[in-house]
């Protein structure tokens, strides 16, 4: 292999190299949001919010019913809303992407069909 060949390999390595450690330690800075803002960001998704009194009552009356607790493992130990399955992602598309595959795997685990009731939190 020619002198110039390796030396672009390596470039190219350490551009890749750094870019990728640059893309996995950004820090994500949180918006604030309004309430509003979050009902129409769930309303446009297809998505319902429920309150903790709405969730208590979904969770004694819906048979089919799974609870996603989002968090790390860790704080899932420490405690969790009861019957809960965890399923840690963090809050931005890079890892929701990436995921994707295990979180349709987690989910035909544990949802039996299309009408069973999701909560994530």
């Amino acid at each position: 292999m020619s002198p110039r060949r390796i030396i672009v390999l390596m470039v190219l390595s350490l551009v890749i190299s750094g870019t990728a450690l640059w893309l996995t330690n950004l820090e994500i800075e949180f918006e604030d949001a309004t309430w509003e803002e979050v009902h129409e960001e769930a309303e446009a998704g297809g998505y319902q919010i429920l309150t903790t009194e709405e969730l208590y009552k979904m969770h004694q009356e819906v048979e089919d019913l799974v609870i996603v607790d989002t968090r790390q493992e860790w704080e899932y130990r420490l405690g969790h809303v009861e019957n809960a399955e965890n399923f840690f992602m963090q809050p931005w598309f890079w890892d929701r992407w990436m995921k994707r595959g295990d979180l349709r795997d987690f989910l035909s685990q544990h949802a039996r069909d299309k009408e069973t009731a999701l909560v994530f939190y």
